[in-house]
């Protein structure tokens, strides 16, 4: 389902001190970049600006409205796109999030039905400015407006909300990276690094091709002050005669944690009360051009007392213990030297 998108760009900008939405990140505006990621969602796409600034943005296919409500900051601006809007929910984005997350918003809109407003919930903290509203959320919109009540946290409790939890949102996007927004030149050039070092979000472009995201889990384990890696046999799909740990992808329904101790079961023969965990890494996001993919790969490392329980499966047609630093003697998949090192830093 195609939705409407609303762009909020009228926004003071006081941190930064100057319009932030046609700020570039590897040249392109921020406002281009949140056009970019919508663009494949939307069937109508809406910026939402200051008559002041109404003439500078690079509009494209999006049509430029000014606030109805002038000067009363996001909900103004929300009440002017779903004003506009030709369908029952929008989604409605702050012009300087760069890094959002498709899979992540499409998820948002087909549970959006049954619901006014569909926003994520992070640390106790919503995010009213990366959410999905219906048309119902214009009558309580415009009640606040009038009041002169702008506060999108009391707009909440006026709608009927589902929120978005910490779980539902990791599966997608691990990093949260769909919140960061750029505030201030500090912003500015962390966004710039992230773009640079090719970390910049879901659904990468290959060419003209979108490559689809994969969930995966790498697990090592460890015994004696030494790691554990497995030669990936022929009758695997990918990366044939490659050191790995042991990996699989999250099955639907299943938690990462759940996935990791599964494939130990499933490629060593050892049960889950044999090894105890150390240590949960940060998810790694991995572009495989080769096989058309991103990975966000969930490392993990467990313990494990006793390694003469260890037999390996289909999957492996040799196993080998060694010293962390020795992985560089190895022809591995790719990144898995930067796997290890999250769950041993």
């Amino acid at each position: 389902m195609k939705v409407t998108s609303i762009v909020l760009a009228g926004g003071k900008n006081t941190r930064l001190g100057r319009n932030k939405a046609i700020e570039t990140i590897d040249s392109k505006s921020l406002i281009e970049r949140v056009v970019e990621r919508l663009s494949p969602l939307t069937s109508q796409l809406l910026i939402v600006t200051s008559r002041e600034r109404s003439n500078v943005l690079a509009a494209g296919k999006a049509e430029i409205l000014v606030d109805l409500y002038p000067d009363k900051g996001p909900l103004g601006g929300i009440y002017t796109g779903l004003m506009a809007s030709r369908s029952s929910h929008s989604i409605v984005m702050a012009c300087d999030m760069p890094f959002l997350n498709r899979a992540l918003l499409s998820y948002m809109i087909q549970i959006s039905a049954s619901f006014d407003l569909i926003v994520p919930r992070l640390n106790n903290m919503v995010e009213p400015l990366h959410a999905v509203y219906s048309k119902d959320c214009l009558a309580p919109i415009e009640h606040l407006l009038k009041l002169g009540r702008l506060s999108l946290l009391e707009l909440l409790t006026l709608v009927n909300v589902r929120y978005v939890e910490a779980e539902e949102i990791n599966r997608f996007d691990p990093e949260n990276l769909s919140f960061f927004n750029v505030n201030t030149e500090d912003d500015l050039e962390k966004a710039r690094k992230l773009v640079k070092e090719g970390d910049s979000h879901d659904n990468y472009l290959c060419g003209s091709e979108v490559l689809r995201e994969r969930q995966s889990v790498t697990v090592f384990l460890e015994s004696e002050n030494e790691i554990l890696i497995l030669l990936r046999s022929e009758y695997v799909s990918t990366y044939k005669g490659s050191w790995a740990g042991i990996s699989g992808s999250i099955d639907d329904g299943r938690t990462a944690d759940e996935q990791a101790l599964v494939e130990i079961e499933e490629e060593t023969s050892v049960s889950r009360g044999q090894v105890e965990l150390v240590k949960k890494g940060k998810p790694l996001r991995i572009t495989d051009e080769a096989h058309g993919v991103v990975k966000v790969v969930h490392p993990y490392l467990f313990l494990i007392n006793d390694r003469s329980q260890i037999k390996t499966n289909w999957e492996h047609k040799e196993m080998r213990w060694i010293k962390p630093r020795e992985i560089d003697n190895y022809e591995t998949m790719p990144k898995l030297k930067e796997t290890l090192a999250r769950v041993l830093s």
